[in-house]
């Protein structure tokens, strides 16, 4: 499951009254379909999937690759830009609805066609408290992975300490260890120096 998530969007009817809809996503991109959606007004819901074979049909339609299309449908359902329109339209029979989201033309009022989604009454509708239950899980959700990546931070921090100490420790026994070394090239450079100036003496005294 990629995220899950809820949106608000205002719909005009066939009155030209503004209506809200609330748009529960759940993002199973899994080989059959790309999300759930269950649509709730003041007193229905209706509820539907998003297939694979809908993503490439329209994926084409628009010549997008799969990830450009998969990312507008993203920004499209959570309303992350204002380049799209929605409609929440009958189809066929009262129980059965489509949601649509459509993309606008630049500088005029024409729209295309994004995606839309056919969607089912439910038999038992769901409720604002559901969706509210949803967010508080959600919600707990992403405490629990914001805590596990604290953790995982910290450890990482923690490593990252201990091997700056480490380091030190080296960088300290690396400078011990040079001066050592060079204290006994030192002692032996002067005693090759004396040896050499005692063979001249001797040689001077043949």
């Amino acid at each position: 499951m990629d995220y899950n998530f809820v949106s608000k969007f205002t719909i005009k009817s066939n009155e030209q009254e503004e209506k809200l809809i609330y748009v529960k996503i759940l993002w199973q991109n899994n080989k059959d379909h790309l999300f759930h959606i269950q649509v709730f007004s003041e007193e229905q819901s209706w509820s539907g999937d998003f297939s694979y074979v809908m993503c490439k049909n329209f994926r084409e339609i628009l010549d997008e690759t799969e990830e450009q299309y998969i990312n507008s449908v993203k920004d499209a359902l959570r309303m992350n830009n204002k380049t799209y329109a929605y409609d929440f339209t009958h189809e066929g029979d009262s129980n059965h609805k489509k949601f649509y989201w459509k993309k606008k033309y630049e500088g005029s009022t024409g729209t295309m066609v994004h995606g839309f989604v056919s969607v089912k009454e439910d038999e038992v509708a769901g409720t604002k408290n559901d969706l509210i239950d949803f967010l508080i899980t959600e919600n707990k959700t992403h405490c629990n992975e914001i805590d596990k990546y604290q953790n995982k931070t910290e450890n990482l921090n923690n490593e990252l300490e201990k091997w700056k100490n480490e380091l030190e420790k080296f960088v300290d026994m690396k400078n011990s260890l040079e001066s050592s070394l060079y204290g006994k090239f030192v002692q032996l450079l002067n005693s090759k120096k004396r040896r050499i100036q005692e063979l001249d003496e001797h040689l001077n005294n043949l």
